[in-house]
């Protein structure tokens, strides 16, 4: 609006000085010289617009109608505000943005992750002077997973995209030496007929070691666009998920022979709808942005357990073997994830982005053995190649 009035003024003050200059010009010719006060003597009007410039190659246009010469030079100066008012319109409302060009894109990078359980255990301790048994949780650390993904994106804002990522990790194994004070023992509960053993006599030794398997894959059909300052990125698609948890306990006499095994499989694999948003704005002018994306599926599979016991010590001995296959399951996954984004045009045209952030996923009717819940939390770091 400062100026669109500063403009005005401009115009208002041009228009003034060559109202003038016309009127002694005009007394001029009425008195038949071509001799101005200065005496410079002037064949016609002369002046130079860059609208008429493009049609007689920069040329001086002669004009001898000093009225028109007026309105030329008037309407040249509206043009340069009204270019001057349309730049000033893409820089306030970011709505001048050449088009994205199409093509391919790639990205690739590490997610430093750690699975968190729900009531889910790897063996207990029971303390004969007071009664109390202690539920020992799983221990997992953070493990190094890696993270790939390609895409296509056309300059409309559409696009499809496949992105992998998977986890793979060993609990700690720990190693428990019953000494007539404290009982160790490994169970596995989340089925309709448990099983346990128990390190009882001292000297007696329980050994439990764990695993955990995770793959994603996504394909999405994605649909970029910018609204006000902040770039927007949606994805609609389908979702193939593994999940396989392995434990497996012995019991071992004093002299290191195996008396006792416990060991369980569950596996689930499903697939089904996938969404995710990913929303992002540039930090002024700097080449870095904070961003932030959310997610989630809803996975329609087949879960297996196999779980295998020899001198199982329950009050109702179970069987050695059992089994659960393919039995219908549906399981939810939500996620979310936040960090900064730094970005550089590459001098082959290709555009980098290097992102740093931190996520964290939770799986729904996944925390076996006691069917809890299951969440990844860690952070990490990946960029991306892009025309």
């Amino acid at each position: 609006m400062a100026l669109q009035i500063r403009t005005q003024h401009v115009l208002g003050l041009l228009f003034l000085i060559l109202s003038c200059s016309s009127s002694v010009a005009m007394a001029q010719i009425g008195t038949g010289t071509k001799t101005s006060a200065s005496g410079i003597t002037q064949s016609a009007w002369q002046f130079s617009d860059a609208g008429h410039q493009g049609n007689t190659g920069g040329k001086v246009l002669p004009v001898s109608d000093p009225v028109q010469a007026l309105e030329a030079r008037v309407n040249s100066l509206q043009r340069q505000v009204d270019s001057m008012k349309a730049i000033g319109n893409c820089v306030d409302n970011n709505a001048c943005q050449k088009a994205a060009p199409s093509g391919l894109y790639f990205g690739a990078g590490v997610v430093f992750a750690k699975p968190h359980f729900k009531e889910a255990f790897q063996h207990s301790r029971i303390d004969l002077t007071t009664g109390v048994q202690t539920l020992v949780p799983f221990d997992y650390g953070y493990e190094t997973t890696p993270r790939a993904w390609v895409g296509f994106k056309h300059s409309s804002g559409t696009g499809i995209r496949v992105t992998y990522w998977g986890y793979h990790g060993d609990g700690l194994t720990q190693t428990e030496v019953a000494d007539g004070f404290n009982i160790y023992g490994a169970h596995a509960v989340s089925i309709i007929f448990p099983a346990n053993i128990f390190a009882v006599n001292p000297g007696e030794v329980l050994q439990s070691s764990d695993s955990l398997n995770t793959q994603i894959f996504n394909y999405y059909g994605t649909y970029d666009t910018t609204v006000s300052s902040f770039e927007i990125s949606g994805a609609v698609g389908l979702r193939n998920a593994r999940l396989e948890q392995r434990l497996n306990s012995v019991v071992l006499d004093p002299t290191g022979a195996p008396i006792r095994q416990l060991s369980w499989v569950r596996e689930f694999n499903g697939l089904g709808p996938a969404v995710t948003i990913d929303i992002k704005r540039r930090l002024g002018r700097s080449p870095i942005s904070a961003f932030t994306q959310a997610g989630g599926a809803l996975l329609f599979g087949t879960k297996s357990l196999n779980r295998t016991v020899f001198g199982d010590q329950s009050p109702q001995p179970a069987t050695p073997f059992l089994s659960l296959d393919e039995a219908d399951e549906v399981v939810g996954v939500g996620e979310m994830n936040f960090g900064f984004e730094w970005s550089r045009e590459l001098p082959s045209g290709y555009q980098l982005m290097v992102r740093g952030l931190y996520e964290g996923q939770l799986w729904a009717e996944a925390g076996a053995p006691t069917i809890g819940f299951l969440g990844f939390e860690g952070f990490g770091v990946q960029a991306e190649l892009k025309r």
